[in-house]
């Protein structure tokens, strides 16, 4: 495993912005085509077309990061599956991954070192979250009210641990369980990624022609892989 001189086991949290113009959406759709026949399922219920761009979008996102560690990682090398709960995960390879979303901006968090979880939320949405974070006190015993910040930090810590938030109570007792880091990514949105380890993050931003040029890579990898089976 290949350091990249920051951290010893190249940790990443990149992100990229959902870009609308024609052309990378049609190598979106092409990308998608090297998916296991049920994730292409799942996108397909997508209502909104935008959504399920957005979602092969946040794959490709886990791929591109993976690349910075396994150069040749692609859907054809590193087979992605859900498991019951509707988590992505790979089999192969020893790391975890997780997404988060929130308007156009796409955050995936790689951990060598245990389970992530990771969370964005957009700070714009911070005056229409006020009522949902008061309707919180019917949930739990715990809290009258709940603001987006710690919101943001709950939801990365219940998706660390795989239970969901089903159970608030138990959610809010746990936290201290689990180590919660903010990290800036982006002026107008709020980011909390969470582990039961001690961990190190290094930030990257893929941009619309980053992800491109690693879409017809990854065709070309799985292509040859493919023709190998």
């Amino acid at each position: 495993m290949k350091s990249n001189g920051k951290l010893p086991l190249a940790n990443l949290l990149c992100y990229a912005y959902y870009e609308k113009s024609n052309s990378f959406q049609d190598l979106l759709l092409a990308y998608a085509t090297l998916f296991p026949e049920a994730i292409r399922n799942r996108w397909s219920r997508y209502l909104k077309h935008a959504d399920r761009l957005k979602s092969i979008l946040s794959k490709l996102l886990v791929y591109e990061g993976l690349r910075e560690v396994y150069p040749d990682a692609s859907p054809a090398s590193f087979p992605m599956q859900y498991d019951a709960l509707g988590r992505p995960f790979i089999r192969v390879g020893d790391f975890d991954f997780n997404l988060s979303h929130s308007r156009d901006l796409i955050a995936c968090a790689i951990n060598y070192e245990g389970i992530v979880g990771i969370d964005v939320q957009c700070k714009k949405d911070r005056s229409s979250f006020l009522r949902f974070g008061q309707a919180v006190k019917g949930l739990t015993t715990h809290a009258d009210s709940i603001n987006i910040e710690d919101w943001t930090a709950l939801e990365a810590q219940v998706k660390c641990s795989g239970k969901g938030l089903r159970d608030m109570d138990a959610a809010l007792t746990s936290r201290k369980e689990y180590i919660l880091k903010s990290v800036q990514i982006d002026r107008d949105y709020l980011c909390w990624v969470a582990s039961k380890n001690q961990f190190l993050m290094d930030v990257r931003h893929f941009s619309e022609a980053d992800l491109s040029r690693s879409i017809l890579d990854q065709i070309s990898v799985s292509t040859k892989i493919l023709q190998t089976i």
